[in-house]
């Protein structure tokens, strides 16, 4: 709705000119009528209006004079003269002070009309305008937000779409805020978020959540994690209120799960790696045992994902593993890993997409490569072993017998794998075996542990329940 205040000093002329502009229907509203301009400036201060109408000859202070205060005090204002006079030097005057157009009494009511339509636009774009840039003031904690025209109290969102966030950012700024239909959107602490605020007085909270509910993500992007205020907050909390929502989304968001929350987030304690899981990767380091590694990388983060673990705690222990990892880098090992692990990061959209960055950048900062160390080279004969142990794994397979059918002795198949996997025969083996069955279990959950046992390559399901427990760190029955 467009505020009006009426400046005339003729009572019958100003009741004519507020029902012209009252007859426009519910866009408009006269909110004073003044008799002279210093009345007319006290009431702008008290009502803030959207549009003012003035005469030019008035006691006190005339419409000319008005116009100028106006100016001065509210810059933006549109104010228009209306004048039975046709003198032109008014209209100059007036046109120099910024008034935006000259009517001549009695008043048109079709050119009134055409004004006020021409009007309406300039002074709606002009007034988000206007409140964008008190809200966005008010945020940043200025406490003059009443006198600007804002809202008493506030509906807020926090919207993140895909990763997290993964370094310090600048609080909200106004590029790129907008406005619409009572609903303000503002930039949150990087691209992949922003943060929407609407009036609790005149927007259902109903409304506003379905409204959120609805909004679609960029491209490429799956998952959102939303967190609303818990109840709507005075202008005064407001500023508070949105600095605390940052860090709480961080605490919420997991990865691949769209997650949408009400209110305060716990904090977590911080966490640190299993022992167990800790002292298999230094073995497999020392060893350079590249499958056993991989299993052991990719299988942590099969943990998280299965306990939905938030992102800013798996995240803290991924460096933790990167680290360790780096205890262990040769001269060629990656120095700048923390940085590439913060840029990837923003691109992390579920836990596929960390565990394989985890594993790649593991690799990388350990100086493994992207592959065992000389396997690209490998003879064909230790490619054929290989590929025949792939698919055949669950078969009952010892040294002997892979030995007898592709005619090599015992030493030259030890020194194969030793060279060209970084492990012994039986530790390759025991990878894929395990790896089938951790994979099993996810898919087949319900499947009896006799079973995934039998179909990996274990008689006894006793012996597989113990290999499992001392690769991944878990009994089989709590995967």
């Amino acid at each position: 709705m467009i505020r009006v205040l009426i400046a005339e000093d003729e009572p019958a002329a100003a009741r004519y000119l507020k029902s012209l502009v009252e007859s426009q229907g519910a866009d408009f509203q006269v909110v004073a009528l003044a008799g002279h301009g210093e009345e007319a400036l006290l009431l702008a201060r008290e009502h803030r209006p959207d549009l003012v109408f003035t005469d030019v000859r008035m006691p006190i202070l005339d419409g000319i004079g008005l116009a100028g205060r106006l100016k001065n005090e509210f810059p933006g204002l549109p104010t228009v003269i209306v004048s039975g006079h046709q003198e032109f030097e008014y209209a100059r005057k007036a046109l120099a002070l910024g008034v935006v157009d000259y009517l001549l009494k009695p008043v048109d009511p079709a050119g009134l009309t055409r004004l006020l339509i021409d009007l309406k636009g300039r002074i709606q774009s002009q007034g988000d305008a206007v409140v964008l840039e008190a809200l966005t003031a008010l945020l940043r904690g200025s406490v003059a937000e009443q006198a600007l025209g804002l809202p008493a109290r506030f509906l807020g969102a926090l919207i993140r779409w895909g990763g997290p966030l993964t370094r310090p950012a600048p609080p909200l700024s106004s590029p790129g805020s907008t406005s619409e239909l009572g609903f303000w959107s503002l930039p949150g602490r990087d691209a992949g978020e922003f943060l929407i605020l609407a009036d609790a007085d005149s927007v259902l909270k109903d409304v506003f959540e379905a409204r959120i509910r609805d909004l679609k993500p960029p491209a490429g992007v799956v998952t959102a994690t939303l967190l609303f205020f818990e109840r709507p907050v005075s202008a005064e909390e407001l500023s508070a209120s949105v600095r605390g929502l940052g860090p709480m989304l961080d605490r919420l968001l997991v990865p691949g799960r769209t997650r949408i929350h009400w209110g305060p987030v716990r904090v977590f304690p911080a966490l640190t790696l299993d022992p167990v899981w800790t002292q298999q990767v230094r073995w497999a380091l020392q060893e350079s045992a590249y499958h056993k590694l991989e299993s052991l990388v990719r299988g942590l983060v099969a943990d998280w994902e299965r306990e939905e673990k938030p992102a800013r705690q798996a995240t803290s222990l991924m460096r933790q593993a990167l680290l360790l990892a780096h205890q262990y880098a040769p001269a060629q090992g990656l120095k700048d890993w923390d940085q590439l692990f913060d840029d990837a990061l923003t691109k992390v959209d579920s836990y596929t997409d960390l565990s394989n960055l985890a594993w790649q950048l593991f690799s990388e900062v350990a100086g493994l490569g992207s592959q065992p160390c000389g396997s690209v080279d490998a003879p064909e004969s230790h490619q054929r072993i290989r590929r025949y142990l792939q698919t055949n794994f669950a078969e009952p397979l010892s040294i002997p017998l892979i030995c007898d059918q592709f005619q090599i002795s015992q030493t030259s198949l030890s020194k194969l794998f030793r060279r060209y996997e970084g492990c012994t025969f039986h530790d390759y083996l025991t990878c894929l075996r395990l790896d089938a069955a951790e994979r099993l279990l996810t898919e087949s959950p319900d499947l009896p542990l006799k079973a995934v046992a039998a179909a990996v390559g274990y008689q006894d399901p006793f012996h597989f329940s113990r290999a499992f427990k001392a690769a991944k760190g878990k009994p089989p029955s709590q995967r």
